[in-house]
């Protein structure tokens, strides 16, 4: 067998695995019992988990909360943060289904942030706190927690993420586009060229971001659907390199793959990361050398 066959029938069989994984990572989150999410033992700094949604997700949550509450290392608290698109009787609903787990439900009344809620009030209300962040459509491993913080604990002044990619340019030093860069990458050094997908998990040690980075009237024109890239930039300017943290599961299960797919096409395939991307590198004067 030629050595360009072993590598196929060694993805074939890596895709394979991972499928098997994934699907029983799905079947034993649907038949644990629902632990307590919040330690009583607090620390300090507080860990915090912070994600996000929105109502046409909210019949699908509970495999996410319970990933979420059932992990191996608890969080001080995870909080669910809701924008002005979601109604009185939903926000209710939510906290008599998950306020008893130690999931906090809090509301802006007023704004929809879309994506960037799941940083953005954490990271506001809670300066001195670890923040991680977890996107609600998403089945986390029991570890996923634990994973973050060792990486933390080795890494104090890096952010850590359990998924990275690396951004890449061309011979005339503008970006590539993003369908193109490296992904899913095993890092060993921490850099500014890793791009954190925050969704699958990434820990923002305390006050890591500048002020920019929460000027919601920028990011709402410029990168609404692109709460990853605007982190980027603003961990870029902010001094603030990535790091891989180590794990065996860097993508975690998707509760609803054709969901998945409806948001890839709409960021990825069409090119409008390529076009956030290349806005906020030059609205921030940024070029190949800041990545390096």
């Amino acid at each position: 067998m030629h050595q360009g066959e072993n590598k196929k029938m060694k993805r074939f069989f890596s895709r394979v695995y991972m499928k098997i994984k994934h699907e029983l990572l799905r079947i034993r989150v649907k038949k644990q019992e629902w632990q307590q999410g919040a330690t009583k033992q607090k620390r300090a700094p507080e860990i915090i988990i912070s994600l996000t949604s929105y109502p046409k997700r909210f019949p699908e949550l509970d495999l996410c909360i319970k990933s979420l509450v059932n992990q191996k290392m608890k969080a001080d608290r995870i909080i669910l943060w809701l924008g002005s698109d979601t109604g009185r009787e939903d926000m209710e609903k939510l906290e008599s289904k998950y306020s008893s787990y130690g999931v906090e439900i809090q509301k802006d009344p007023e704004n929809n942030f879309y994506s960037h809620k799941k940083y953005y009030y954490a990271m506001r209300s809670f300066p001195k706190a670890i923040i991680v962040t977890a996107d609600d459509d998403l089945i986390y491993p029991s570890d996923w927690l634990e994973s973050l913080y060792q990486s933390y604990l080795a890494n104090p002044d890096y952010i850590s993420a359990r998924r990275v990619h690396r951004i890449t340019w061309d011979p005339q030093g503008k970006p590539m586009p993003y369908i193109s860069w490296p992904g899913d990458v095993k890092a060993k050094e921490a850099s500014h060229g890793l791009i954190a997908t925050t969704g699958a998990g990434a820990l923002f040690p305390p006050g890591c971001l500048k002020e920019e980075a929460f000027h919601h009237e920028v990011f709402m024109e410029k990168a609404k659907t692109a709460d990853d890239l605007w982190i980027k930039i603003m961990a870029v300017l902010s001094g603030k390199k990535v790091v891989w943290a180590k794990n065996s599961m860097i993508m975690p299960t998707t509760i609803n793959l054709h969901q998945q797919d409806e948001l890839s096409n709409q960021n990825v395939a069409d090119g409008k990361n390529d076009k956030i991307f290349r806005d906020l590198c030059e609205y921030y004067h940024l070029g190949e050398k800041d990545f390096s």
